[in-house]
């Protein structure tokens, strides 16, 4: 072999061994952990626990994720977990948290951490146990019980029960019985009827037949005369 071909092949391998090293995928490592759950005694099936490995250093995003995993789970707690992460990413410096949330097949929320459990650097553990609480959501406002119907330029005065809508209509008082209406509040007698449906509402009594009632659930004024 001369020394050209020598010399060609030498670079070869080296360009293939510089190759190589970039194929080679990084090793992931593992962060083993488990959960707890308060307020019930299992998790039900078809649950998914979503854990995640965050960066919680001064100065970086609430939501700078370093790695995640999704794991189905269900039963009695504790569950335990292996979360996969690239060392690469982790700097001995920088802190490091985990979070974790249960979440129902439909993705609602059902247990949380209240704040991420420090992991990994800083002296900080290398195995975490998470206890989850029940997520809180925020509570609907109550249905009004008093409505002002303000209907071509008329106002009635409407009480609501979780049976009926009284209507005052010129210091007459007009009881209409609840119907199974999912879409909307309706109530009827067979001859008068009222729709309610959000900030709109349908009448029809007095004779008269009212289709763009604007509803006023704040107001508890008397009907004009």
């Amino acid at each position: 072999m001369t020394r050209v071909a020598r010399t060609l092949a030498a670079a070869l391998l080296a360009v293939a061994a510089i190759a190589s090293v970039h194929a080679r995928p990084t090793r992931l490592a593992v962060l083993p952990g488990s959960i707890a759950v308060t307020g019930v005694a299992a998790i039900p099936p078809a649950s998914i626990l979503h854990v995640t490995l965050r960066d919680l250093s001064p100065g970086i995003a609430k939501d700078a994720m370093v790695a995640k995993g999704a794991f189905e789970v269900e039963g009695k707690t504790p569950i335990y977990f292996d979360l996969s992460y690239s060392p690469d990413a982790i700097e001995p410096s920088r802190l490091y948290g985990v979070a974790a949330v249960v979440t129902d097949s439909r993705g609602q929320a059902l247990w949380e951490t209240k704040v991420p459990i420090r992991v990994l650097t800083l002296g900080n553990q290398t195995k975490v146990q998470l206890v989850l609480w029940p997520t809180v959501r925020p509570k609907a406002p109550p249905d009004p019980t008093s409505l002002a119907l303000e209907c071509e330029g008329q106002l009635f005065h409407v009480e609501l029960s979780p049976t009926s809508a009284t209507v005052l209509i010129q210091g007459a008082k007009l009881v209409l019985p609840k119907t199974d209406d999912r879409s909307a509040k309706r109530y009827t007698d067979g001859s008068a009827t009222l729709v309610v449906s959000g900030s709109a509402a349908y009448f029809q009594g007095a004779g008269k037949v009212y289709r763009d009632c604007k509803v006023s659930p704040e107001a508890h004024s008397e009907p004009k005369p």
